[in-house]
This record gives structure tokens, C-alpha cells and sequence, in this order.
């Protein structure tokens, strides 16, 4: 996860289904906004908000679907394994539609995650969290 100037961040994903992996870049506004929901999905706010601003790296999210909602899965640079939490939602929908309709672009990558690098939004999106 990269920070900007702003205090925004660079969030990687990886959508399970296919393995497209795509950046989101946050300003720091919707970089609280997206804590919130995480924070709320597992109840646990200060460990969120550690592995958010913490220096070890970049968090990098993969879904996940299942029958109950989607699954989110947190990789944590320097850290062993994953940590699985569960968002609450539409199994069918994307990431996308998650963050509030954001629409992205999405490439393939072959290695995951060490050849990551951000994807600029087109200039003039924006979204606003709820």
C-alpha cells in the first residue's frame, strides 16, 4: 500500500474468481471510509487501523465469494499467511459495486503479489462513501 501526499493510499486487489489484479487509489477520506467497513465486518477497529498506516507495506485484498457474502482476504507485507475476514454483502457482486459503484481497470498478473504497481483512476472519478 502506497501513500500519497494527502494522506491517501493505494489499495491492491486481487479478484479470486479470476485472478485480475487492480489498485484503487484513496484519498484519505475514503481511506477512513473503507476502515470503517472493515472495521465494522470484524468488530476489531484499532487492529484495522494499525495494518492500515503501519510501515510494513501494502495490504492487498482478496475476495472471495461464498453463500453468505463475500469474503476478504487481508495479505500483510512481512507477515506469514492471510487473515481472513468475512464483508457482508452480495456474493454475486464485485469489488467494484462494494466500494459504492467505484469503477476501476483491471489487468492480469502472473505472480502475485511481487509485480503489483498502481493503475491511475480516470481523471475526474470520484465516488462518495456512505
Amino acid at each position: 500500500m502506497a501513500r500519497g501526499e494527502d494522506g491517501g493510499q493505494t489499495v491492491y486487489v486481487q479478484e479470486a474468481s479470476n485472478g485480475k489484479l487492480f489498485s484503487l487509489k484513496l484519498d484519505a477520506r475514503e481511506v477512513l471510509w473503507v476502515q470503517r467497513v472493515i472495521a465494522k465486518a470484524i468488530g476489531k477497529q484499532q487492529w484495522v487501523r494499525r495494518n492500515f498506516r503501519g510501515d510494513s507495506g501494502m495490504l492487498i485484498f482478496q475476495t472471495l465469494e461464498n453463500h453468505a457474502g463475500k469474503m476478504m482476504r487481508i495479505w500483510r507485507t512481512g507477515e506469514r499467511g492471510w487473515d481472513t475476514i468475512l464483508v457482508p454483502g452480495n456474493a454475486n457482486r464485485g469489488w467494484a459495486t462494494f466500494l459504492n459503484g467505484l469503477v476501476v481497470e483491471a489487468e492480469e498478473t502472473q505472480r502475485f503479489p511481487t509485480n503489483v504497481r498502481p493503475l491511475p483512476l480516470e481523471p475526474g472519478t470520484s465516488w462518495t462513501p456512505n
